[in-house]
């Protein structure tokens, strides 16, 4: 393989950084977490003890996997990783329409912070529907099946601990097996980017959708709302991944998921919730819309 046909991303030292501070932002999220918790004496539950320890497990697995497979030079030619490599995106390698490296947007997908605070905004509307379709059409979209929920009494707490570390550490177990399968589109291919995406736009969203139906039937030992609905939201997840190169979309479309989750028992007690929240959310696509206008216009 040519240098310059690694798999790691082309601006490693700007994902070094970010994988870092994820790294950082996990292991004191865990510890706090496991501080309120014990303090709260939750874990007087031994099964909220054991869905605790493994979600922190996916989670070490995943940032184990990516960091030796992006940052170790004699593995990074060997396997594509879906951590965050814009570059490899179906976005930019379909070769019918691609972002200009001069856009803003560019240089927003290519950051892992940005992108994955840009993705909680544009799939922000997927909570409108959520509160506005029947629940049988919503539950298609996001589906709200029983995660483990801690009891925290903080209400932020309570939010915050429903959706961290099991978003990330599932999220994150899926990309690594889509990165096996990204991998052999790209070998399959000669790594041609063009044919590979091509392959991988069709194969991956399928494959995670029977990945996640048993990764996380694994994890929520069949507490799941229903199949269909945790098919297709593997399929999005999947979607989301290659279209972007990055486990960031992903990510974040769990986030809402479970921040849903979360909230939905909170919105009976607290009315101002219905307004607040599809408040905020039309507040923040008015700011984005904004600001993107603006720095285009300085451009």
């Amino acid at each position: 393989m040519m240098a310059d046909d690694t798999y790691a991303p082309d601006n490693k030292t700007q994902i070094t950084i970010e994988f870092g501070s994820f790294i950082a932002f996990f292991m004191i999220a865990t510890v706090i977490g496991f501080w309120i918790m014990g303090n709260a004496g939750m874990f007087t539950d031994n099964t909220l003890l054991l869905y605790w320890l493994l979600y922190v497990i996916l989670n070490v697995v995943y940032i184990g996997f990516a960091g030796m497979f992006i940052f170790v030079k004699t593995l990074s030619d060997k396997l594509f990783v879906y951590l965050h490599n814009f570059d490899f995106s179906f976005i930019q390698n379909n070769g019918l329409f691609s972002i200009p490296k001069d856009n803003i947007l560019y240089k927003i997908f290519k950051s892992f912070w940005l992108s994955l605070l840009l993705w909680h905004v544009l799939l922000s509307p997927l909570l409108l529907l959520q509160f506005a379709l029947p629940r049988e059409t919503a539950i298609l979209l996001l589906p709200v099946g029983r995660q483990t929920v801690f009891p925290i009494v903080a209400l932020l707490g309570y939010i915050f601990f429903n959706i961290f570390p099991a978003s990330t550490g599932e999220t994150g177990i899926l990309a690594m097996l889509n990165s096996l399968l990204k991998t052999g589109t790209l070998k399959i291919s000669k790594n041609n980017r063009k044919i590979s995406t091509w392959i991988a736009i069709i194969l991956i969203p399928l494959f995670s959708g029977f990945m996640w139906l048993s990764l996380h039937g694994f994890v929520a030992q069949g507490q799941e709302l229903n199949q269909q609905a945790h098919f297709v939201f593997g399929v999005e997840q999947g979607l989301l991944m290659e279209m972007t190169g990055s486990v960031a979309p992903a990510i974040a479309l769990h986030n809402l998921n479970l921040f849903y989750d979360g909230i939905q028992g909170y919105v009976g007690q607290y009315e101002f919730l219905r307004f607040a929240i599809p408040l905020t959310i039309i507040l923040l696509w008015v700011g984005m819309i904004l600001i993107y206008t603006r720095l285009q216009k300085k451009r």
